[in-house]
């Protein structure tokens, strides 16, 4: 059979098909193919024993698992927690008697937030170090007055 006759069969398959189904519709407007819908808990079943079983395992887990990224991927861990956020949040923390005030936003990236962490923790030290060697110093002349 030449490719024509192959191609001209093709078509009167097509043109019959068409002819035959031709003014139906799938469903009337407003009308579903499964009127009773979807059994309660079939699709939600899987969702609910992966929640379930993360949580059990979170529960084993989750500490050591946050101890881990805090020492060996800090980065990671400051983008899992900027994911969990919302969007608009506020976070104080006291550490030393120091207290900061973060509100993020789309302005900083994980990393960015990161390094701006790092280098305020970095500036916190090296206020404490001067403040350590003023005491130093204060008792020195102190020392040599006495």
């Amino acid at each position: 059979m030449s490719n024509d006759k192959q191609v001209k069969e093709a078509q009167k398959m097509c043109t019959d098909n068409t002819a035959q189904y031709s003014g139906l519709t799938p469903f009337k407007p407003g009308q579903s193919g499964n009127p009773k819908g979807r059994p309660k808990g079939s699709r939600n079943k899987l969702s609910e024993d992966f929640l379930k079983d993360f949580s059990d395992t979170w529960e084993k887990f989750g500490t050591q698992a946050l101890e881990y990224m805090a020492k060996h991927e800090p980065v990671k861990l400051v983008q899992a927690a900027v994911q969990i956020l919302p969007k608009d949040f506020q976070l104080t923390v006291d550490a030393d008697q120091v207290q900061w005030v973060i509100s993020a936003g789309p302005v900083l990236s994980p990393e960015d937030w990161f390094e701006w962490v790092k280098a305020d923790n970095a500036k916190l030290e090296a206020e404490k170090a001067d403040k350590q060697l003023a005491i130093i110093s204060e008792d020195k002349k102190l020392e040599s007055v006495s």
